[in-house]
């Protein structure tokens, strides 16, 4: 492989791109997004935006650097045979060996996975989350900066688990939701919606 085209310019790229070429080695980037008309001379860490995703070579090799769980999910099943299989993982961040993981997963800087812990597709684990012995994650979910997810804690797809939170022991989460930043969740969410506070409650 020998060029990357990242879809999407908005600020998780700048974190993506640190991840991408830590990972490979001398591999050329470019810089694909919808708003190319409108910064269309912009650069993000002397990568240009070079288009819009519709002028994307099916020959490249495609990496989704999209925050957004849905609009990543959409652009996940349309690409699918194009985007980057492998799970990238930050050269700080522990793992251990005994975990199960899909593709096309990016864990950023200072993340720790404990044991036996199952990771869907598409996820962003994002900077110092910490995921407990026996968690399973769905697909195209985002845990945020800082996030706890206590052993045996179980997400489903799409959910948005915000900076700070804290998810206690064996609860589980429906598909859809949004964890807002430090709440505290002690309780299974069986409804998709937003919850917030310490202890999270539903506010829309």
């Amino acid at each position: 492989m020998n060029h990357i085209a990242i879809i999407g310019a908005g600020s998780h790229t700048r974190s993506s791109i640190n991840l991408l070429r830590q990972y490979f080695e001398n591999v050329a980037l470019s810089i694909y997004d919808d708003s190319y008309n409108t910064y269309e001379k912009e650069y993000i860490h002397n990568i240009k935006l070079i288009g819009s995703i519709k002028d994307i070579s099916k020959r490249e090799k495609l990496f989704l650097s999209i925050g957004d769980n849905k609009i990543r999910e959409e652009f996940y099943i349309k690409y699918n045979k194009y985007i980057i299989e492998d799970n990238l993982f930050h050269s700080t961040s522990c793992k251990e060996n005994n975990i199960s993981l899909g593709k096309s997963n990016q864990v950023f800087a200072n993340v720790y996975i404990n044991s036996y812990v199952e990771i869907g597709n598409n996820n962003i684990i994002n900077t110092s989350a910490i995921l407990e012995h026996e968690v399973k994650i769905g697909s195209h979910n985002h845990i945020s900066v800082g996030a706890k997810l206590c052993g045996r804690v179980k997400i489903g797809n799409r959910c948005l688990i915000g900076a700070g939170a804290v998810i206690i022991d064996k609860i589980s989460i429906c598909n859809d939701v949004i964890i807002g930043a430090g709440a505290v969740v002690v309780k299974d969410i069986c409804e998709s919606g937003t919850y917030v506070g310490n202890p999270a409650r539903k506010i829309k």
